[in-house]
């Protein structure tokens, strides 16, 4: 799927294209559930346009202008994180303006339909059958004695694989242990979320932080010191962000992150 909308898009030279079908590679490298709703979203999106052109209300000519216009988007992987805090109005993630767009006219987009809805069938399944070996391993990490009552925080790109990573530590017995912070919060509960996990356990805080890169910036937490990149940002300063959450000043351990 990926490779045949690659070449497509680098044939009819539309370099934006190529970038939106990259978005479920990097999906699929941070979750199982992110790649899922990405191809959930890409399903319902194709479904409305095909409906759409077949009722009159999008003709073909829009839908090239639209195409056009992908040309105007950059890389939000590259110019922004990938859960940015200038989110969407509806609280959608920057990235699924590539997810939204049309890449071809009514066949091709039926053709896609058929082929996405293949591959949502295939990922659910996976979903549901098999344990995610990432997650595996967190669990492993979280369980190690040495690491006993310490708080956590785990970084992930994506908001998708951020609420899947709070549902499965949630189901692990960590229910309102876990705080979550993305792009789409708005400040107030930002500093909400950071102050529950300041707090220290005995006292109701919690000791997971589970964080899209909208926590990378302007947030102290050196009173954590062990932290877990869940996926890796494509932008390698991205990284340097999010260890600079707790390799600062007032830090009283040697940070760890993993």
């Amino acid at each position: 799927y990926i490779r045949y909308y690659y070449n497509r898009a680098g044939v009819l030279n539309r370099s934006a294209a190529q970038l939106a079908m990259s978005v479920f590679q990097r999906r699929l490298a941070s979750s199982t559930y992110a790649l899922m709703r990405s191809f959930e979203r890409r399903q319902e999106k194709l479904a409305g346009l095909i409906d759409d052109i077949r009722n009159g209300r999008l003709i073909e000519e829009q839908l090239i202008r639209q195409q056009r216009g992908l040309d105007k988007l950059n890389d939000v992987f590259e110019t922004q994180t990938a859960d940015e805090e200038t989110a969407s109005e509806d609280g959608g993630e920057q990235h699924e303006e590539f997810e939204d767009k049309a890449l071809g006219g009514t066949i091709e987009l039926e053709v896609e339909r058929r082929t996405v809805e293949a591959l949502l069938n295939k990922t659910r399944d996976l979903f549901n059958t098999s344990e995610e070996s990432k997650f595996e391993k967190l669990r492993e990490v979280l369980s190690d004695p040495q690491y006993l009552d310490e708080k956590f925080i785990i970084f992930t790109e994506h908001r998708d694989t951020a609420e899947f990573l709070v549902r499965r530590l949630e189901g692990l017995g960590f229910t309102g242990q876990v705080a979550l912070i993305h792009g789409g919060l708005p400040y107030q509960e930002r500093e909400r979320q950071v102050e529950f996990f300041r707090r220290p356990a005995a006292e109701g805080g919690a000791n997971y932080l589970v964080a899209t890169d909208a926590a990378g910036e302007g947030i102290n937490l050196q009173f954590c010191w062990l932290m877990v990149n869940y996926d890796i940002p494509w932008n390698p300063a991205r990284l340097e962000q999010r260890m600079g959450r707790i390799h600062r000043y007032g830090q009283k351990h040697d940070p760890v992150v993993i």
